[in-house]
């Protein structure tokens, strides 16, 4: 749209916030010497600074969820000096069967240019892309292996100076499948040596020839009993090569790489028995380790390599995911020169990561440091990796969060705050009615709460009100009482959620920067607790327990498999006993935005009511902007189901169910004044219902206008203007309406005509009016569309009977966008743009990121 380049010339906006969760890949996070940390997150790649605990940046890399996310080593520099140089490039691979690389934009290319620019694009793989391994050449050159779910490894390489790369091979593994794949060189040779692992438990070796044009197969090593997760080399002082595996199987074997050389240098030959005496007897008298030691020729020019198990190493319980080699560092006494640390870093499915070292005494790995979770009901731990100096590390976990951990001068390793955000698609988002914070839902079956953090001006998530164990869909916060939720989920129960003590005292540390008011700590829990068999967050107080509390308690003790029937009986009805528990923990009062273990715990919102009514899952609501009555409707595919539920937030009981639309509707919002509701629905139609007070309360809804084919495809979703003379609605059909409203006309085409149509490129799926002020004598529109565009339009308040017209005022670059739906666009409210001239919102898309954005509107004031 040609107006719409042009008004971006004077559009100015800014991305002050992002939150989206890294993906479940072992392969999913790198830790660069530039010290920033690259992670793959749904579609993007993100670049996460550690140390400012800040998301800079989401490169828009690929059309379908990222598996792979690499720091690229410097190749256009001397050999020697590799090591240590911060890195410039990074790689990617999906589960879109692309490979891509991307170099950083010079900074004077101007604002509007992408950091990042993709400089080659790798395909040939016919399935997703499940691991990469990269090797830097001495010619300048850099070699890439590629593993994916099509059971082939392919080669590719890059000529020095060049950024196109060419298809070197096709190693074909049919019918199993490669999950892993690592590079290095044989020690002391410029000989290419290629590691893989998967689904055969067997670790494959590939030597390179003809120059590392060409890999043939040169060992199969056995030993893991189960599928291969993780494979990694690392080059040792002693001049030898170390391969770590990791596998299901719950081990980790180490296999050392290392020339045959006789003290003159000459080779000699193997003696067999001198390599089984060097092996231990397992308690069983059975031999600990292999007793095969695998000999590869590369020829005359660089002799004989062994490979020999070295090590087998046990200590996690479950599965283990990943394994890291500690970076390189300055030698002490040439820091020119690097020395290789022997540390290893796993990541397990048993919720721990460990740091194994070589003891000095035995000889023997062992797990020097234990971090992870305690608790929570989460699975485990994906990738890991060192920081750059050795001293930090951090782990992903099933649910997509960062663990970090920093080694203290007592060599203790203490937590750090991390950033966080959902792992799955992000289909709502809300603001306190007072704009302290806001409030996201997600398909990952959690709600989170954003909030800036006073010391470093930052968003962070500092609570997560609800751990659900259904994917969530919609959520409003009520004006009427302060920290109040109502949420819904693909179930068909409406919950409400009160903030306890612990979270309004939390909020007035991290963020406020002022104690609350006593009158917002009346009547509240301090915390909350999901008890053993429990389904629902309880309230707890600050109260001795009660007499029927602690004849429980007895029964518990006297009679557990009794006390457990009834515990389990009493979880049906959403209730549990206290039973096998050490009690809640204590409140948990914050300073800082907290860990992910205390969010997933001790954050949690105490439940107050449940609200039963609907015949299937929720997929909207919304409050009257008094906070008097909410309005909910559920997927629906016969009108009888499509009915709009009212419900009194005073008594939490329905007063209403709205017939109008035959399919599910899509979204509800109440016009400013309380007067009407809009809806919009899969039935391509809308319909308005005036509210009916007596005596100031809400006795009933009626219909007040209803336009059925309003769309020729379903409506996505509708915003009353902040005087509520119009309503805009939009479309799967590419399409932005603008309707005027005359409560007053006779007929429903009279009271909902439309003043304005826009056709965009892609289905618009959000719309939303910016709450400019009383003052202003403009509107402004905000739209999302499904490809993850954001665009504004303005117009001028048109006289009674003029004909109101938008134009374009700008739109967000796309580095900076959605990729995928916008779900919702909420204005912040309570914002005094007096000084500022700027209005901040928060966006929800499929995307799985949450963004909150600032724009300039000083030519709208």
């Amino acid at each position: 749209m040609a107006d719409l380049k042009e008004a971006n010339a004077k559009f100015e906006y800014s991305l002050d916030f992002v939150s989206i969760g890294c993906n479940r890949q072992p392969t999913s996070v790198s830790w660069g010497r530039n010290g920033s940390i690259a992670f793959a997150a749904g579609w993007f790649i993100g670049l996460y600074d550690a140390h400012s605990i800040k998301l800079v940046e989401t490169i828009p890399a690929h059309s379908d969820r990222v598996n792979v996310v690499s720091w690229v080593p410097r190749c256009d520099i001397a050999p020697e000096s590799r090591w240590n140089a911060p890195e410039e490039e990074i790689i990617s691979g999906s589960v879109d069967k692309k490979i891509k690389l991307w170099r950083r934009q010079p900074s004077n290319a101007g604002n509007s240019a992408h950091k990042w620019v993709s400089t080659a694009t790798l395909e040939g793989h016919k399935e997703s892309v499940t691991s990469l391994a990269i090797l830097p050449l001495q010619d300048g050159g850099l070699l890439v292996a590629s593993s994916s779910a099509d059971n082939t490894i392919m080669l590719w390489r890059r000529d020095p100076g060049q950024s196109e790369f060419k298809n070197l091979q096709t190693i074909n593994f049919a019918p199993k499948m490669i999950e892993t794949v690592s590079l290095t060189f044989f020690p002391g040779t410029t000989v290419p040596l290629l590691a893989a692992g998967g689904v055969d438990m067997m670790i494959h070796l590939y030597t390179g020839i003809d120059e590392g044009n060409k890999f043939v197969r040169a060992a199969s090593l056995q030993g893991h009993e189960d599928w291969i997760r993780f494979v990694s080399f690392v080059d040792t002082d002693n001049g030898d090569v170390l391969l770590a595996s990791s596998s299901q199987d719950k081990r980790i074997r180490l296999w050392r790489v290392s020339p045959v050389k006789s003290s003159d240098g000459a080779e000699t030959k193997l003696d067999p028995a001198a390599l089984l005496a060097k092996l231990n007897l397992a308690e069983d008298g059975n031999l600990s380790m292999s007793q095969h030691a695998h000999v590869i020729n590369l020829g005359e020019k660089f002799g004989r390599f062994t490979v020999l198990l070295e090590s087998v190493i046990l200590g996690h319980e479950e599965w283990v995911n990943s394994v890291c080699w500690a970076p390189a560092q300055p030698h002490p006494e040439d820091k020119t020169k690097k020395t290789q640390p022997m540390r290893l870093l796993s990541a397990s499915m048993d919720r721990t990561a460990a740091i194994w070292e070589i003891d000095a005494q035995s000889g023997i790995w062992i797990d020097e440091t234990r971090v992870g979770e305690v608790g929570g009901n989460q699975l485990g731990f994906f990738g890991s990796q060192f920081g750059p100096n050795g001293d930090e590390i951090i782990v992903v976990g099933w649910n997509g969060a960062f663990h970090l951990w920093k080694r203290a001068e007592d060599g203790d390793w203490n937590p750090v705050i991390p950033i966080s955000g959902h792992f799955d698609e992000a289909r709502d988002v809300d603001w306190d009615p007072q704009g302290h914070y806001f409030v996201s839902v997600s398909k990952d079956q959690t709600a989170r709460l954003f909030a800036p953090w006073l010391k470093d001006g930052q968003w962070h998530e500092i609570a997560r009100p609800q751990v659900h164990g259904y994917d969530m869909s919609c959520l409003v916060m009520l004006p009427s009482v302060k920290h109040r939720l109502v949420s819904g989920a693909e179930e068909k129960v409406i919950r409400v959620f009160d903030a306890p003590r612990s979270y309004v005292e939390s909020l007035a540390n991290v963020s406020l920067g002022k104690a609350p008011e006593e009158a917002d700590l009346a009547d509240r829990a301090t915390t909350a607790n999901v008890p053993p068999l429990g389904l629902t967050n309880k309230p707890v107080f600050d109260s001795k327990p009660t007499e029927s509390t602690a004849a429980e308690d007895g029964l518990a003790e006297a009679h557990p498999h009794l006390a457990q029937m009834l515990a389990a009986a009493a979880a049906e009805d959403g209730e549990a006993l206290p039973i096998e528990s050490d009690g809640p923990k204590a409140p948990l009062l914050l300073e800082s935005p907290p860990f992910e273990e205390q969010l997933m715990q001790r954050t949690l919102w105490p439940e107050a009511h449940k609200l039963y009514g609907h015949g299937n899952e929720l997929v909207c609501i919304c409050s009257s902007h008094r906070g008097d009555i909410i309005a909910s409707a559920c997927s629906a595919k016969t009108p009888d189901q499509a009915g709009i539920r009212i419900w009194d937030t005073k008594t939490w009981k329905q007063i209403a169910e709205m017939p109008g639309h035959k399919l599910t509707v899509i979204q509800l919002e109440f016009s400013h004044d309380d007067k009407y509701l809009v809806s919009v629905s899969r039935d391509l139609g809308h319909c308005i219902y005036e509210v009916v007070r007596q005596d100031g309360a809400v006795t009933s809804l009626k219909l007040a206008a209803k336009v059925p084919k309003a769309h020729t495809r379903i409506s996505w979703g509708c915003s009353w203007s902040t005087d509520d003379k119009y309503l805009a609605t939009c479309s799967r059909d590419g399409t932005v309406k603008v309707w005027k409203f005359d409560p007053a006309a006779s007929t429903s085409e009279q009271k909902l005509t439309v003043e304005w149509k826009a056709t965009l490129d892609e289905s618009v799926t959000a719309v939303s009016f910016a709450p400019l002020p009383s003052s202003s004598n403009h509107y402004l529109l905000a739209c999302g569309q499904e490809n993850g565009a954001l665009s504004f339009y303005f117009a001028k308040k048109a006289p009674e009977n003029a004909t109101l017209s938008f134009e374009p005022y700008g739109a967000v670059d796309s580095r900076h966008a959605h990729v995928a739906t916008v779900r919702r666009i909420r204005w912040r409210p309570e914002q005094d743009i007096s000084s500022s001239k700027k209005l901040s919102f928060a966006t929800a898309s499929t995307d799985r990121s949450v963004r909150l954005f600032s724009i300039d509107v000083a030519k709208l004031l």
